[in-house]
């Protein structure tokens, strides 16, 4: 019986709007680790590009390109880290309050 329960809860929860905002939120946590990441692979990219043989201002070029690609994965992941700052406990008590009005 406990676990007809827990499973009509738990269809419930996934069927709320709730479980949605969840799934949402993990998602958009997730791309804030994923822009450093995305950062640190166009430098890599634009490193290996590199040919030591190309004249000095195309070789600058390309550090520029990776130094570039490495600020905006910072700076993108900042401002997001930054708007969670603000959202997380809100969506957060949203998560707990459905799923306490769920009996979970």
């Amino acid at each position: 019986d406990v676990e007809r329960h827990f499973e009509s809860s738990e269809g419930k929860l996934k069927d709320s709007v709730y479980y949605k905002l969840d799934i949402s939120y993990t998602v958009f946590i997730t791309l804030i680790s994923i822009f450093p990441l995305l950062g640190m692979f166009g430098t890599v990219i634009a490193l290996l590009g590199i040919d030591m043989n190309q004249p000095v201002d195309i070789i600058q070029k390309s550090f520029f390109s990776a130094l570039t690609s490495t600020a905006w994965g910072i700076i993108f992941a900042v401002i997001f880290k930054t708007i969670n700052a603000f959202v997380q406990p809100k969506i957060e008590n949203m998560i707990a309050k459905a799923k306490s009005e769920l009996n979970l």
